[in-house]
């Protein structure tokens, strides 16, 4: 004969249904405070890697802003053509253009492609991979864009030779620096 296990508060045993009292009952107190003490436990570790995923973003965001001053930089160098980077404090966005060959100038340039997507050079920040990083100031001579010449020299908007650092700062704490002169690009 099958042996069957009931709560009496559940059904009603019948004669061939044998209930067991350990059955019926609950948790014990020492079984609750063990899943709470795991729980804990995994909230202490997983709370710290958390707060690294948010280090790891702002460092990921700096990285990308750093990479397409540099690409603009070598692009200038290696086609013999100018190039800009482009920062909109309105839209976090950082674009990146290149002089068209066929039409000199700034007034003609085109969106530099990007060696990763082939698509239009561009850092979107404030949005998914970046959510929460954002461009909070922008200082190249007072303007908030940077041109570099065919030696990789840095330039303003105007098309002045930079007298001072330029400087671009995230929300993330980190200053994106533009040396005068060399155009060297370093995250601070």
């Amino acid at each position: 004969m099958e042996t069957k296990r009931a709560c009496a508060h559940t059904e009603r045993p019948s004669r061939s249904v044998r209930v067991s009292a350990r059955a019926c009952r609950g948790f014990t107190l020492a079984e609750l405070v063990a899943v709470m003490v795991v729980i804990v436990v995994m909230s202490a570790v997983a709370i710290p890697s958390l707060s690294a995923l948010n280090d790891s973003k702002d460092g990921l965001a700096s990285s990308r802003v750093l990479s397409a001053l540099r690409h603009a930089q070598a692009l200038a160098m290696a086609t013999n053509r100018l190039t800009w980077v482009v920062f909109d404090t309105g839209t976090d966005t950082v674009s990146v253009y290149a002089e068209d060959p066929a039409n000199p100038g700034k007034a003609n340039r085109l969106a530099a492609t990007d060696p990763l997507t082939r698509g239009a050079m561009s850092v979107v920040l404030n949005a998914d991979a970046f959510d929460g990083v954002s461009i909070t100031a922008v200082s190249i001579n007072g303007t908030v864009e940077v041109q570099f010449d065919t030696l990789g020299r840095p330039y303003d908007t105007n098309g002045v030779l930079l007298a001072a650092n330029g400087t671009v700062d995230l929300s993330s704490g980190d200053t994106i620096t533009i040396t005068k002169v060399t155009g060297l690009v370093d995250v601070n």
